[in-house]
């Protein structure tokens, strides 16, 4: 429920979901893992309703979206105390009515997607990350690492007040250090 003066910013809604999710590992050491496999798998379907019938809100009454997210990490020991991470994933997310908001969209760049790239610089409705890492493990709480990462994604940004796509690709590469400390 809303204060009567925000309705015509912020429309009121609904959304109900459900969603599986999937993970299995058996990796040596969870934090700084040298040997093993990781796969996560998740489904997620909701329905948004707008509950305001006199709204100035634009798009559909009513939607279904459906997101779904694989995600493999394989860890191949070479060396001792070196080891080749390799991950792979694939993320979709996709509606009945095809409006998808900005805010629904995965944000792609910065430390956790898209190294070499601005903070959630690229928004995407579909993408398809592979990431390689050479690692140098120093502790099981320490590692110094090469990388690179590659995206293809289908790239989405507003142009007159309406989402458009466009296929992407991009590579970021460079030298990390990993730490697992109190701060």
């Amino acid at each position: 429920y809303q204060k009567s003066y925000l309705k015509k910013s912020f429309p009121s809604g609904r959304k109900l979901g459900v969603g599986l999710k999937l993970n299995w590992s058996n990796l040596d050491y969870r934090l700084n893992p040298g040997k093993g496999t990781d796969l996560e798998a998740q489904i997620r379907v909701w329905d948004w309703k707008n509950t305001e019938s006199d709204t100035v809100a634009v798009g559909p009454k009513k939607d279904r979206v459906l997101e779904r997210q694989i995600v493999l990490w394989k860890y191949l020991p070479t060396w001792k105390g070196q080891t080749l991470a390799l991950k792979l994933a694939y993320l979709e997310i996709t509606s009945s009515k095809s409006s998808l908001t900005p805010a629904d969209l995965y944000n792609l760049g910065g430390i956790n997607t898209l190294r070499g790239f601005y903070n959630e610089q690229f928004w995407a409705d579909r993408v398809f990350l592979t990431t390689g890492e050479y690692r140098f493990l120093l502790s099981g709480e320490a590692r110094v690492y090469l990388f690179t990462d590659m995206a293809k994604f289908r790239r989405n940004y507003l142009q007159e007040n309406r989402l458009a796509g466009k296929e992407s690709f991009r590579l970021g590469y460079g030298v990390g250090l990993w730490l697992d400390s109190k701060v």
